[in-house]
Order: structure tokens, then C-alpha cells, then sequence
């Protein structure tokens, strides 16, 4: 029987649903969780959950997030991200790399790191497009911080046929 992983993304949107994965995580019903790094609550309950995760064997993985939250003044949505993949900016490359330099640095000020190895994932699999790629690879180098991409499944045209 193959053993099956449960994943879930968005660990710091609110208080009520950062509970309810704290209780998953006790049930030992959930295998991984991604963390929001930039909202109003991404500190909130993390105390509580790094102790969780000392007793759980929990895979944490940096869900870097560009659209929605706290990203206000240069909110990106999933089309023109993929816009500035295809056609570089200089100005855009520098907003997308200081926002996902910030989340990182939050990341990994207060998650314990295993192997000097960040798992990465995107809010909307923004992780997957070049233009946001290639800024996190930049600041891991730099960091000297090995790090592995979350892969996605999802089919490409139905994720843009419901956004």
C-alpha cells in the first residue's frame, strides 16, 4: 500500500484557520504545511506551532505570497507575473525581489531549518513562473541556503479558466 502525504498551504492567513491546522498537526492527520510570511497574522500562533513541530515529524515549506493579504501597494495577480516573465522589467524584478526577500528573512528568522534546505512553494503556484523563480533563487544563493520547489499538477489552463 503506497503511503500517502496530506499537504496543506496557508498557515498564516487567519488566527481560526491556524488553529484548526494546529489541531490537524496534533491529530496527526496532516504530513506538511506551508507558511505565509506576509500577512497581519503570520507571527500570531507560530510560537505554538514550533513546538508542534518539534514533537511532529511536520515538513515546513516558505509559501511565498505576491497577490493578496498584506501585498498592497504592488499586488500581482497570477497573468501579469507570468507577463513579467516573459517580458523582464528591471523596476518589477526589484518589487518581486525585496517582497520575497522580506518573506524569506521572516521565514527564516522563525523556522528552524533541517539541512540548510528551504522548501518553497507560491500562494497561486506563483513559485513556478520565471520572473518569481529566479528572484528566490537569487536571495537562497546568496544566503547560502539550499532549497527545493514544491512541483505542481494542477493542469495550467484550468487554474487560469477559474482565476
Amino acid at each position: 500500500m503506497k503511503n500517502i502525504n496530506f499537504h496543506i498551504d496557508d498557515y498564516g492567513i487567519f488566527p481560526s484557520t491556524d488553529k484548526y491546522i494546529l489541531s490537524l498537526i496534533k491529530l496527526n492527520k496532516i504530513n506538511s504545511i506551508s507558511i505565509i510570511c506576509n500577512t497581519k497574522f503570520s507571527s500570531y500562533l507560530i510560537t505554538k506551532l514550533k513546538k508542534l513541530i518539534n514533537k511532529k515529524k511536520i515538513s515546513i515549506s516558505c509559501h511565498i505570497n505576491l497577490t493578496d493579504f498584506q501585498v498592497k501597494k504592488f499586488r500581482f495577480n497570477f497573468i501579469n507575473l507570468l507577463f513579467y516573465s516573459i517580458f523582464p522589467n528591471r523596476e518589477i524584478s526589484k518589487i518581486i525581489h525585496k517582497l520575497v526577500l522580506d518573506q524569506i528573512n521572516f521565514f527564516t528568522k522563525k523556522i528552524p531549518i533541517k539541512n540548510n534546505t528551504i522548501y518553497v512553494d507560491g500562494h497561486r503556484h506563483i513559485h513556478i513562473l520565471p520572473g518569481v523563480q529566479i528572484e528566490i533563487i537569487k536571495i537562497l544563493k546568496k544566503k547560502k541556503i539550499k532549497y527545493k520547489f514544491r512541483n505542481s499538477n494542477e493542469k495550467f489552463f484550468l487554474y487560469l479558466m477559474i482565476n
